[in-house]
C-alpha cells in the first residue's frame, strides 16, 4: 500500500460554522470522518445515514458527499483529507468499492482514531518540519487504524439500484447545465413521477433539493479554492445564468450571501 499525503485537518461545530460545505466532492481528495460531538446525518454517494459520536466515515476521492445537523443539535467533525491514496484491492483514492456501507458504527479502532487525528489537529498548519512530519506519521498511522477497521468489520455490502446510481452519476457530472427533472427522465426513458420517486426513496432527496446543495455545494468549494473567484463567474460555473437568483439561493441554503461567504473564507484562511 502506498502511503499518502496528508492534505488537510478540519475540526467542525455545525451549530457554530457557518461556512461549512455543504453537497461537495473532492477530485483528488479522500477523507476519513470522525463524528465527535452529538448526532446527525452524513451522506456518502448519496445515501444517508445517521451517525453518532463513535462513528467513522469513509469519503473516497471524487466521491459525493454531505451532512446535516439535527434540529440544532450540538454535532461535531473531526476529518483529514488525504493524497495519494491506494489501498489494496481498491481504484485509486478510494476507501471501498461503491456497494460497500461506508459509515461504521463504534468500531474498536475510534478510540485510537480520535487521539491520533486530535494530536494532528493540535499541531497542523505549523510551519516547523518537524511537527509536519510528525503530522504525515500520525496520518500513516490514521489510516493503519482504518484498514483494520475494514478487515474486522467484513464491510457489508448495501442494495445500490444500479439504474439510480446512473441517473446519480449522471447527474454528479452534469449539475452545471440546464438539467431539469423532464429533461434527466427523457433521456432515461423514464416517466417524472417513476424518476422523482425513486429518486427520493434511494438518496433521501428529492431532485430539486439535490440539485440546489450540488450547486451551492460546487460555488462554495470554487470560493475557498479560488480566493479572487468572482461571484457571477461561480454562478455561471455552477448552473446559474442568472447571478441575482445564484446569491439569493445561496443566501437561502447557508445563511450567507457569496459576499459575505467570501469574506468570512477571507479571515478563517
Amino acid at each position: 500500500m502506498k502511503k499518502p499525503i496528508l492534505e488537510n485537518c478540519t475540526y467542525v461545530n455545525w451549530l457554530e460554522y457557518p461556512g461549512y460545505i455543504m453537497m461537495h466532492r473532492h477530485d483528488n481528495l479522500a477523507e476519513v470522518t470522525l463524528s465527535v460531538h452529538g448526532k446527525g446525518r452524513y451522506a456518502v454517494n448519496n445515501h444517508l445515514y445517521d451517525v453518532k459520536v463513535g462513528d467513522v466515515i469513509l469519503s473516497g476521492a471524487g466521491v459525493v458527499h454531505d451532512a446535516f445537523m439535527q434540529e440544532r443539535e450540538h454535532y461535531g467533525t473531526l476529518t483529514i483529507q488525504l493524497s495519494g491514496l491506494q489501498m489494496p484491492d481498491c481504484e485509486p483514492g478510494q476507501f471501498l468499492a461503491k456497494d460497500q456501507v461506508p459509515v461504521f458504527h463504534l468500531p474498536k479502532q475510534y478510540p485510537e482514531l480520535r487521539r491520533q487525528m486530535s494530536e494532528i489537529q493540535a499541531m497542523f498548519g505549523m510551519e516547523d518540519e518537524e511537527y509536519q512530519e510528525a503530522c504525515q506519521e500520525k496520518a500513516e498511522i490514521v489510516l493503519e487504524q482504518v484498514v483494520q477497521m475494514i478487515h474486522d468489520s467484513d464491510c457489508p455490502v448495501q442494495k445500490v439500484d444500479s439504474f439510480c446510481l446512473e441517473i446519480e452519476e449522471y447527474i454528479n457530472e452534469h449539475y452545471a447545465e440546464n438539467l431539469s427533472l423532464e429533461s434527466i427522465a427523457a433521456a432515461f426513458y423514464v416517466s417524472t413521477f417513476h424518476l422523482s420517486h425513486l429518486f427520493k426513496k434511494e438518496t433521501g432527496y428529492n431532485f430539486k433539493q439535490y440539485m440546489m446543495r450540488m450547486r451551492i455545494g460546487e460555488a462554495q468549494k470554487i470560493f475557498l479554492d479560488e480566493k479572487n473567484a468572482r461571484i457571477a463567474d461561480v454562478a455561471e460555473r455552477v448552473g446559474y445564468e442568472d447571478a441575482a437568483y445564484f446569491s439569493r439561493a445561496f443566501q437561502k441554503e447557508t445563511g450567507m450571501s457569496p459576499k459575505e461567504y467570501k469574506n468570512y473564507i477571507s479571515v478563517m484562511r
